[in-house]
């Protein structure tokens, strides 16, 4: 499961998904999509089963700064380039697979 990380976005606090990340199969991880090539640090929160190596996977050290929010000077808004994932995290949730 995805969903924005925490505090903004109240899925995580749940009552089931705070008792399912008790669980030793479920894994929450938290990661900023911007360390691995989205436009704006977006954080985002994962909530992973049986994939025990993708702990730690998600770690970097450099955040963009850009707001992506609001609107553009020809009144479209901003946020559609942030609906598709950067490859980066897509590969190394992959590669939690194998």
């Amino acid at each position: 499961m995805e969903h924005p990380a925490m505090p903004k976005a109240s899925v995580w606090h749940l009552v089931i998904l705070r008792y399912l990340c008790t669980w030793p199969e479920f894994i929450h991880v938290e990661l900023a999509q911007g360390l691995w090539g989205a436009v704006s640090p977006k954080p985002t929160g994962l909530l992973l089963l049986n994939l025990p190596r993708c702990q730690g996977f998600f770690v970097g050290s450099s955040l963009p700064t850009a707001k992506v929010i609001g609107r553009n000077e020809d009144g479209s808004w901003r946020t559609p380039q942030l609906k598709e994932y950067p490859p980066g995290p897509m590969c190394r949730l992959g590669r939690g697979f194998f």
